[in-house]
């Protein structure tokens, strides 16, 4: 069984009946970094920047994990300035006052 069981164990005594909660729960990764995005600024060609992330694993499960670089850094910058303006635009409309 791969999946995590809960449940619970009835005892009956002098006393009477009473249950004793149990919890079985299989290895898992629990995966975090510190940041969520790492920006390298501008540079210059032939220039070395390095920025350090720290990767835990909070988990009882060892894992593999691979590096993926992040789309064109202009796309991310313009996904970024499109939910800027829409949160702007619908901040704007809930404040319009109307007649």
């Amino acid at each position: 069984i791969n999946k995590d069981l809960i449940g619970e164990v009835q005892f009956v005594s002098a006393a009477g009946p009473f249950s004793v909660p149990i919890r079985c729960t299989i290895k898992k990764c629990d995966l975090s970094v510190d940041i969520d995005l790492i920006a390298f600024g501008t540079h210059v060609v032939g220039q070395t920047i390095s920025r350090a992330i720290t990767l835990t694993n909070r988990g009882a499960l060892g894992t593999c994990f691979t590096l993926v670089s992040s789309p064109c850094p202009s796309l991310v910058q313009s996904q970024l300035q499109a939910q800027a303006q829409a949160l702007s635009e619908a901040s704007s409309a809930s404040t319009e006052v109307r007649p």
